[in-house]
């Protein structure tokens, strides 16, 4: 199981003086050398989210001494998940925005009562059904179930909010209370110059929220994230530079500023507290050793564990689709379901299904194989009806359907799951079907509502290092972790892509361990002489790609005529990548370089 939890950083002056200077040492340095295309009266011009990136990437050089400052706050074994700290920072914005306009007789009300719990409850249940209900019921998250522990985690969260909004208006002073006082206004996009030792920025942006500090009296920032691994250095950055812009835009006093850091964690005292675990061994076996998106993965396990408990032979009632770039293990996810269930696995590309009948003389291809074979059951529509036996069936790149996916409906449609074709009638009923896309956006939308979609995110560097570690060990050859982490960038990120770079190294390495020892040093040398990539894995394409938006940005058909390539190529190949690595960002403009992508082309 899982719960939230609200840890609090207080980034007070005493901490501030501690961490403050590493922090814009770092990031005026980086613009004196590094100067933004913008430009405010001379003064070089900057976004808060533009000012995180550069602080992203040259973190390493301070995070030690910010770490020092963070006694108390686990920054480890985070669990990331997306949806939930979206949602909770839409949901506190709006939240924010109700109690400033329409919540001063509620506040009022809230002060009134006896201890906290009560305000907490008095102010959710208003908060909830006036504005938060109807945000979750346009969302379509109570429509989606494999959208609701995020929903349901992302309440937590709120609720979590609220007990600390109840905490800080014990201090208030009822006789004296504002709603817009408490929560002032920062709803404007805010601009102004700050300085440190004597350079200037002109920096954009706007905080969460700035509320009233009913001890101190004294306006504060707080700024509410969802704590995603390796990155409260960067917010704990935010706080300060948003205390920065209200004491230029502003002109009072922000000394103070607070981080509130909701995270998402397991719920150890529940899962010891039993005498099982959350799942069957047996479920556990099957996706044991399986590395990245471990949210996706989770989900497979519940609906694993459903079809076992609720039907016999285990069948899935819904159909699952993977959806997400190439490389991220959309075929060992089904393998590892088809283990799950203890059911065959069928592993169908689209490219080879031209209509129904090819489907179903693939399937029984790999059946006849497993020495299987459907039965006769009958007649249906006047033709001859064959049941088949339990098993999974994993419908590979199925984009590549097109237009033609109308045709399979019948097949995908959870309740009737029958094939019709030229001759037989397939029942597939005992089938659990799945299937797996890059883009799910070139298949009609009613074939796409007979499935249930699981996105996919890439894999970290990290956790590609994780997937190619065996290669070496199976050889008896100890690498660093750095060494492997290098080897996964340059095969972008990619496990396959990885893998196979893993494999050519080692033969290299076993031809000339002198010439390409398993280092920095050889992985350099293969890179330039056989791969021809960078540190990150980037071609010339890639290069060429950035350097066509270095004047600014461009639509996707300016950079076709620029780049000696398909349309295809760049959207499929070229693009991800650079998105994954932050080199680009897609904007109303086009596509437009960040000032990572800016640093990567500068070496």
């Amino acid at each position: 199981m899982l719960k939230s939890q609200l840890l609090s950083l207080e980034l007070d002056p005493e901490i501030r003086a501690h961490i403050e200077p590493p922090i814009f040492d770092a990031l005026f340095s980086h613009v004196a050398k590094h100067p933004p295309a913008k430009h405010k009266r001379g003064v070089p011009s900057l976004t808060v989210s533009r000012a995180k990136q550069i602080l992203e990437i040259v973190l390493p050089h301070y995070r030690e001494r910010v770490a020092a400052s963070l006694d108390g706050i686990n920054r480890n074994n985070f669990v990331s998940f997306k949806e939930v700290g979206l949602l909770t920072h839409q949901w506190i914005h709006e939240s924010v925005k109700f109690f400033r306009r329409e919540g001063a007789p509620i506040l009022r009300e809230a002060l009134v009562k006896d201890n906290e719990e009560q305000r907490v409850d008095y102010l959710w249940s208003i908060l909830f059904s006036r504005r938060l209900l109807p945000l979750i019921q346009g969302s379509g998250l109570l429509r989606d179930p494999q959208k609701f522990e995020c929903c349901d985690l992302a309440v937590e969260c709120i609720k979590l909010w609220l007990g600390d909004i109840a905490k800080k208006l014990g201090s208030v002073d009822a006789d004296r209370f504002s709603p817009s006082a408490f929560f002032l206004d920062t709803e404007s996009y805010m601009e102004g110059e700050i300085e440190w030792k004597g350079r200037r920025l002109h920096l954009r942006g706007k905080p969460d929220a700035v509320m009233l500090n009913g001890e101190t009296g004294r306006p504060e920032v707080w700024e509410y994230k969802f704590g995603l691994q390796g990155q409260i250095e960067l917010q704990i950055a935010q706080v300060l530079f948003y205390l920065h812009l209200l004491n230029a835009v502003k002109g009072q006093a922000f000394e103070t500023g607070r981080l509130e850091i909701f995270r998402v964690t397991p719920d150890l005292e529940k899962e010891s507290s039993g005498t099982q675990s959350e799942f069957a061994e047996k479920i556990e076996a099957a996706f044991a050793g399986y590395v990245g998106n471990y949210a996706a993965v989770r989900r497979l396990k519940i609906e694993c564990t459903l079809a076992l408990k609720q039907s016999n032979p285990p069948t899935m009632p819904i159909n699952l689709m993977f959806s997400g770039p190439g490389g991220l293990g959309k075929t060992e996810l089904a393998r590892r379901v088809a283990k799950a269930l203890g059911l065959p696995l069928v592993d169908v590309p689209a490219t080879t299904v031209r209509d129904v009948d090819s489907l179903l003389e693939r399937i029984n291809q790999t059946l006849q194989k497993n020495g299987q074979e459907p039965i006769e059951v009958g007649t249906d529509s006047g033709l001859k009806k064959m049941e088949y036996p339990p098993l999974v069936i994993f419908l590979d790149e199925v984009h590549e359907l097109r237009r033609n996916a109308d045709t399979f409906l019948n097949m995908f449609e959870p309740k009737e799951k029958r094939a019709v074709g030229k001759k037989v009638v397939g029942d597939f009923k005992n089938a659990t079907l799945l299937a797996a896309t890059t883009t799910p956006g070139l298949l009609p939308s009613p074939f796409l509502s007979r499935f249930r979609i699981i996105d996919l995110v890439p894999y970290t560097a990290e956790e590609v290092a994780a997937i190619i570690k065996p290669v070496f060990q199976k050889s008896g050859k100890a690498v660093e972790e750095s060494f492997l982490v290098g080897l996964a960038k340059r095969g972008r990120l990619n496990p396959r892509v990885a893998i196979q770079r893993a494999e050519e190294m080692l033969s290299h390495h076993l031809f000339d361990e002198k010439q390409y020892p398993l280092n920095e040093i050889g992985l350099e040398r293969i890179s330039t002489e056989s791969w021809r990539v960078d540190t990150h894995g980037l071609r010339q394409l890639d290069h060429t790609y950035l350097k066509a938006l270095q004047s600014g940005p461009r639509g996707l058909s300016a950079l076709v005529s620029l780049l000696p390539v398909e349309r295809e190529e760049i959207t499929q190949m070229v693009e991800p990548y650079l998105l994954q690595l932050e080199a680009i960002s897609l904007t109303t403009k086009g596509r437009e370089l960040t000032e990572r992508g800016r640093l990567i082309l500068e070496g």
